[in-house]
C-alpha cells in the first residue's frame, strides 16, 4: 500500500531542506516512535525537524510523489497514539517551529507557530495581563499545535470552553504541499464552510498546521481554590450537578477518587491534604473582585455540606495553590509509573450522569478483578478512567482489556455521552468509533478525508482505516 523512504527520496529531500533537517539514524528515530500512550511503538523511516513552511511543503510534495505516509508530530504528549507512525514513512516534527510571532493587544489575539510549549505561552501572555484558558494537564510539556490537532481541553473547559473555542485562524499545508489560510483576526466568519474548525481535532489527518491565530481574554484579577474532601466518591460526584444547579460555574471543577489520590501519593512521595478521604473535589473560582469570590465560596460551602463533604481547604495564594494542583496534574504520569500496562479512557457524559458512570465502572472492575481510578474534569462531564491489570498476568490482560473498554464505552453512550472528550480517537479508540457514530457520519468522515488527502498519506491508521 505505502512505500518506504528510499535513498533517492532521501537525497532529494536533504538537498531541498539541508542536512540538519532530515534524520535517519536509528538512534535519532527512537524518540519519534511513540507518544505517551502505553504499549505503542512504531519507528519512522526518517524524521524531518522542520524549521520553515518550505521544509514541510517539500516533504509533503515528495511524499505524494513517492506515496510515503506522513505523520505530523508536536511534542509527543498525546494519549491516543495520534502521532505514532504506524506505517513508518516520514515523521514531520514541529518542535523547532516554536516562535511566539505576535501579541496583538488591540484585537486580543496572538499569532504562534505550532511547536510553542503551551505553558510557556500561558506565562508570556499572563505577563501582559491576558489569559488563554485551555490548560491541559501536560501544559508544561505539550505544544499548542498538538493541542489544536487533538482538540484539547483541560480543567478550565467547564467555564471557558476548549481549544476549539479560541482558534480564530490557521495556516495549513495540505497533503499535496498546497498552503492555505483559514479564518483570521476576527471573531465572526461566515465565509463558506468553517475550515478552521474542521482542522481543530483532525489529528493531523487533513494537513499540517504551521501557524495559528488564537483569541485571548483579560486575565481575571481575583482567584480562589478550594479542596473539598468526601467520604464517598458518589457524594463528590453528586455535588457537581448541585453546584451547577445553583448557577455556580467554577473555572475548574476536578474530581479525584481514592485510587487516584493514592496514585498521586505514591508518585509524589507525599500525602494529599486529606489522606483518609475517599474523594476530593478541586474547585477554582475566577472573578473581578474578592467580594465576588467570597459570595460564591459561601454558596459552594453550603452545597458541599449538603452533599456530604467532610472537610474543606481554601487557598488564595500561589504557593499553596500549586501544592493543591500538583496532585491533580501528575496523575497521568503517576499511572504510567505504577504500570506500563495501564490503559486510559477519555469518556464524557452529561454532568448529571457522572455518578452513574463511576458506579458502573467501579462495579465492573470489582466483578472482573482489574483495578481502576477515576479523575478528571467533572465540571464538564469528562472523567478520565484508568484501568490497571490487577489480578491479570500481562498476556491475559492484553487480551481482556479491550472488552472492558468496550463495556465502559457502551455505558457511556447509553448515558448520552461520547467516547473521546479531549484526547482524540487516534489509534487506541478507532476500533470503538463505529459504535459511537452512525454509519452515515462515518461515511462523511471518510469522504472528507479523501477530499483533503486523495492518496491517504496524512497520518494513516488514525481515527479510522481507509
Amino acid at each position: 500500500m505505502y512505500k518506504k523512504v528510499n535513498d533517492k527520496l532521501l537525497d532529494r529531500l536533504e538537498k531541498e531542506t539541508g542536512n540538519d533537517v532530515v534524520f535517519s539514524s536509528e538512534e535519532s528515530l527512537e524518540p519519534y516512535s511513540r507518544d505517551q500512550t502505553k504499549g505503542l511503538e512504531f519507528y519512522p523511516d526518517i524524521v524531518v525537524k522542520a524549521r520553515t513552511v518550505a521544509h514541510i511543503r517539500s516533504a509533503l510534495q515528495l511524499a505524494n510523489e513517492y506515496k510515503i505516509p506522513v505523520t505530523p508530530r508536536g511534542l509527543g504528549y498525546g494519549l491516543s497514539g495520534g502521532c505514532v507512525p504506524v506505517y513508518g514513512g516520514i515523521v514531520i516534527s514541529m518542535e523547532r517551529m516554536d516562535k511566539f510571532l505576535e501579541l496583538d493587544e488591540d484585537n486580543l489575539m496572538a499569532v504562534v507557530e505550532p511547536g510553542i510549549i503551551t505553558g510557556n505561552f500561558h506565562r508570556e501572555i499572563e505577563s501582559a495581563g491576558l489569559f488563554y484558558p485551555p490548560d491541559p494537564a501536560s501544559l508544561d510539556s505539550c505544544s499548542l499545535g498538538g493541542n489544536i490537532a487533538e482538540g484539547a481541553g483541560g480543567p478550565q473547559a467547564v467555564k471557558y470552553g476548549t481549544t476549539k473555542d479560541y482558534v480564530c485562524g490557521l495556516e495549513v499545508v495540505l497533503a499535496g504541499g498546497e498552503l492555505i489560510k483559514t479564518g483570521g483576526k476576527v471573531v465572526k466568519d461566515a465565509t463558506g464552510y468553517n475550515f478552521t474548525q474542521l482542522f481543530v481535532g483532525s489529528e493531523g489527518t487533513l494537513g499540517i498546521l504551521t501557524k495559528a491565530i488564537l483569541r485571548l481574554l483579560p486575565l481575571p484579577p481575583a482567584r480562589a481554590d478550594l479542596l473539598v474532601a468526601y467520604s464517598s466518591v458518589d457524594n463528590a460526584s453528586k455535588t457537581v450537578s448541585a453546584l451547577i444547579k445553583k448557577r455556580i460555574i467554577p473555572s475548574a471543577l476536578e474530581l479525584m477518587d481514592a485510587a487516584a489520590l493514592k496514585l498521586g501519593e505514591n508518585f509524589l512521595g507525599q500525602e494529599p491534604p486529606f489522606p483518609d478521604a475517599k474523594a476530593h473535589l478541586l474547585i477554582t473560582l475566577h472573578g473581578m473582585e474578592k467580594s465576588e469570590l467570597d459570595r460564591d465560596i459561601a454558596v459552594i460551602g453550603e452545597v458541599c455540606d449538603e452533599n456530604g463533604a467532610v472537610d474543606v481547604l481554601l487557598s488564595q495564594g500561589s504557593e499553596s495553590r500549586e501544592r493543591l494542583w500538583k496532585f491533580r496534574r501528575c496523575l497521568f504520569e503517576a499511572a504510567g509509573a505504577k504500570s506500563l500496562l495501564c490503559r486510559s479512557l477519555d469518556p464524557v457524559v452529561p454532568r448529571s450522569s457522572i455518578p452513574e458512570l463511576i458506579s458502573y465502572m467501579k462495579g465492573l472492575s470489582e466483578r472482573e478483578g482489574f483495578e481502576a481510578s477515576c479523575f478528571g474534569h467533572a465540571g464538564d462531564g469528562n472523567i478520565h478512567v484508568t484501568l490497571f491489570p490487577g489480578k491479570y498476568e500481562e498476556a491475559l490482560w492484553l487480551k481482556k482489556y479491550p472488552d472492558f473498554c468496550r463495556q465502559i464505552y457502551e455505558k457511556t453512550i447509553s448515558l448520552g455521552g461520547k467516547i473521546a472528550a479531549e484526547h482524540g480517537i487516534g489509534m487506541i479508540r478507532k476500533a470503538y468509533l463505529p459504535m459511537a457514530i452512525e454509519p452515515a457520519q462515518m461515511d462523511l468522515l471518510k469522504n472528507t478525508k479523501r477530499a483533503f488527502d486523495p492518496l491517504c498519506i496524512m497520518n494513516p491508521g488514525k481515527i479510522f482505516d481507509l
